[in-house]
């Protein structure tokens, strides 16, 4: 195995170490959901939806730039897990598991 010289290893570190420090940060923080811990989220290709511990169901249809509260018909605000597929959704409940058909309007 042939060895390289030092200017040749020095110089491929130099390249590294400038990249690396030209990478930018790629977290944005969104606004909101508010309603305490998320321990849910769940995305279909129309919506964003989080799931609270104590604030119930957002959703968000851009991006997660803006949010809006989706809680009718849900006996508990402790959202749990989601699971779905198209327009429907499931939310496990501190009460057990709700049902959506409608992308969580009602």
């Amino acid at each position: 195995m042939k060895r390289l010289p030092l200017r040749t290893c020095v110089l491929r570190y130099a390249a590294c170490l400038g990249f690396a420090t030209s990478v930018q940060a790629q977290w944005v923080q969104t606004n909101g959901p508010y309603g305490g811990y998320v321990p849910a989220v769940f995305v279909n290709p129309s919506y964003v939806f989080a799931g609270t511990q104590s604030g119930g169901v957002f959703r968000s249809a851009d991006g997660c730039s803006t949010w809006s509260a989706v809680n009718a018909g849900l006996a508990s605000l402790w959202i749990r897990a989601f699971a779905g597929t198209g327009d429907t959704l499931f939310a496990a409940t501190g009460d057990g598991v709700a049902r959506s058909f409608n992308n969580g309007d009602s």
